[in-house]
C-alpha cells in the first residue's frame, strides 16, 4: 500500500512536470488552470482505472520529450493514433511483431526521449531561476542517478532486501521520487532560495 501511494504521488509529480515543461515550451494562456485541469483529469482517470483493474492514463504522449522528438504539438493527432492502436490491439500478429523488437532499439528510443525530457526539465529550472547552482544540480541529478541505478540492480540484490521494503527500495522510480523529496524538503530545506 505504501509503494502504491508513493507511486501515485510520483505519477502526480510526473504529470505536473510534463504539463509545466509543455507550458514553458508553448507559452499558452491560463497556464495555472491547465495544470489544475490536467492533474484533475489524470487523477480521475487513474481512479476509474483502479476500479476497472486496468492501467491508468498518463500524459506521456504530450510530454516535452515526445513533442521535441516528433516536432508535433497538435493534440488532434492523438485521436487517429489511439484508434489505430485500438485496432492493432486485436491483431496477435502485430502484437507478436511489436514484442520481437530488440531491446536495444527500444532502449535507444527511450534514451533519446528521456534525454529530451531532462532537457525540458532543465529548461524549466533555468527559466525560473536567476542562476543554476550546485545544490540545484544535486537536487535534480542525484535522484535521477539513484533511480537509474536501482532500476538496473540485479534481481539477486533486489531479492536480498527485506520483503516489506522490496516494493519501495527495489523500484527506481519510487527511490528517485523519495530522494528528490528528501533532498528538496529535508536536507536542503534551509538553504536560501537563490541556491
Amino acid at each position: 500500500m505504501t509503494a502504491f501511494l508513493i507511486c501515485f504521488l510520483a505519477l502526480s509529480v510526473n504529470e505536473l512536470g510534463s504539463i509545466q515543461s509543455m507550458n514553458e515550451l508553448l507559452k499558452p494562456p491560463d497556464m495555472s488552470q491547465r495544470i489544475t485541469r490536467g492533474i484533475t483529469i489524470t487523477g480521475l482517470g487513474n481512479l476509474a482505472s483502479g476500479f476497472l483493474g486496468v492501467v491508468g492514463p498518463v500524459s506521456y504522449s504530450l510530454s516535452f520529450g515526445v513533442v521535441s522528438s516528433t516536432g508535433c504539438t497538435a493534440r488532434i493527432t492523438l485521436i487517429p493514433a489511439a484508434l489505430i492502436m485500438l485496432l492493432l490491439s486485436f491483431s496477435p500478429a502485430v502484437s507478436g511483431f511489436i514484442g520481437n523488437v530488440p531491446p536495444v532499439v527500444i532502449g535507444s528510443i527511450l534514451l533519446y526521449i528521456l534525454c529530451s525530457q531532462i532537457a525540458g526539465g532543465l529548461m524549466v529550472v533555468f527559466e525560473s531561476a536567476d542562476k543554476f547552482q550546485y545544490i540545484s544540480g544535486l537536487i535534480v541529478g542525484l535522484p535521477l542517478l539513484l533511480g537509474t541505478v536501482i532500476a538496473y540492480l540485479p534481481l539477486e540484490i533486489v531479492n536480498s532486501f527485506p520483503g516489506i521494503l522490496r516494493p519501495i527500495l527495489g523500484n527506481g522510480f519510487v527511490v528517485g521520487i523519495l530522494a528528490a523529496l528528501l533532498l528538496e524538503h529535508i536536507i536542503f530545506k534551509d538553504v536560501p532560495a537563490n541556491r
